[in-house]
């Protein structure tokens, strides 16, 4: 895109983000369960681009994402009040925010609003009295090309595939 017009680089700068859903887990055996954990994510999404003569332009999406895992969840012996556990599986997402639609335009990036990513992860259960606490960091790849071409938008050119990746940390209460 250097030959097209007078933008060196575009970049999306890491931003934080915040999820809230529930658990719901199968029992499949001593070390395996299934489990799913449904949730809302409120994400902000940035992308910057920076031109020849030094100028940038920044854009920002606001996104509300649901979000439905299907994992697989390998456990290990409990010792005392403690067991960790590795997880691994697929995650639907779809986009229901209306704001995004009502922002597309010549000068807006257009992506698609639903994803799909393969997800891995590692955990430890820690047993109390009455609760379990369980924090978990998941890595998530998206499998699916987000970006949806527009001809009007001159800022997009350079771009061919448009991918999400995510690092997340979980705390959960069962």
């Amino acid at each position: 895109f250097l030959t097209q017009d007078t933008l060196n680089r575009i970049t999306a700068p890491a931003t934080a983000g915040f999820r809230m859903g529930f658990v719901v887990n199968g029992y499949l055996n001593d070390s395996w369960d299934i489990r799913t954990t449904p949730s809302v994510s409120l994400y902000d999404r940035r992308v910057q681009y920076e031109y020849a003569k030094g100028s940038t332009r920044n854009e920002l999406r606001e996104a509300t994402w649901i979000e439905i895992p299907v994992l697989f969840k390998y456990k290990s012996q409990r010792r005392m009040n403690t067991r960790m556990y590795m997880l691994g599986g697929m995650t639907f997402g779809f986009e229901t925010n209306v704001r995004k639609r009502l922002r597309q335009g010549s000068d807006f990036l257009n992506t698609r609003g639903s994803d799909l990513t393969v997800d891995y992860g590692f955990g430890l259960e820690q047993f109390l009295a009455y609760t379990k606490f369980s924090p978990e960091i998941r890595f998530s790849h998206g499998i699916l090309n987000l970006f949806r071409s527009n001809d009007l938008n001159t800022s997009s050119n350079g771009i061919r595939r448009l991918t999400s990746h995510t690092v997340t940390i979980y705390l959960m209460f069962e």
